[in-house]
């Protein structure tokens, strides 16, 4: 995010004072940043009454934690198989329910810009609905269960060392080369001022 002539990693965060050896900076900048970018964005359209705008930001939130918790190719996958709302369904059925989240969900919205086969997003359901393929989420409820998830990871790579150590190299991988460069740029416009 811009703002002037600053970059922000996060709303409270600025890029130029973003300290990759920093645990408790870059815990609370990635914290700041899912919630701010996010969650709190998604919450204020629930609020509004707008689900599928919700859902959308919700499924991004989603891919984005869960690439750093869970990683691999199909942590989408992984992360709605680990829901505690899909305890009552048989093994079948959870197949069936993950593989249609995947593909009709994340995937129509982010390639096609639509939920695929009918699915939808909708507040008058519970967390769930499902039948036959045919997929309704609460939007309200997903958020709720999103926040708690990532609010859950955020204590454990808090506490565990191992689990800070596989989340650092993801975040670094992905941000560390941006940062850098970000901050030669504003430390070189500096110089020339």
């Amino acid at each position: 995010m811009r703002i002037d002539d600053v970059l922000y990693f996060s709303p409270q965060v600025k890029v130029i004072d973003l300290e990759m050896n920093n645990k408790e900076q870059i815990l609370h900048g990635f914290k700041d940043r899912i919630f701010s970018y996010y969650l709190d964005a998604a919450n204020q359209l629930n609020h509004l009454g707008y689900a599928f705008a919700s859902g959308v930001i919700l499924m991004s939130a989603i891919d984005a934690i869960a690439n750093y918790s869970i990683g691999g190719k199909n942590h989408i996958k992984d992360f709605i198989r680990q829901s505690p709302s899909l305890d009552n369904f048989s093994e079948d059925q959870k197949k069936a329910l993950v593989k249609a989240f995947d593909d009709y969900f994340r995937n129509g919205l982010v390639h096609e810009g639509r939920v695929k086969n009918g699915g939808q997003f909708s507040y008058e359901y519970p967390f769930l609905y499902f039948d036959n393929g045919f997929l309704i989420i609460n939007p309200r409820l997903l958020h709720s269960e999103v926040v708690t998830y990532f609010e859950n990871y955020i204590k454990l790579i808090s506490k565990d060392e191992g689990a800070y150590a596989v989340f650092y190299q993801k975040f670094s991988r992905q941000f560390k080369p941006e940062i850098d460069a970000l901050k030669e740029i504003f430390l070189n416009k500096e110089a020339i001022e």
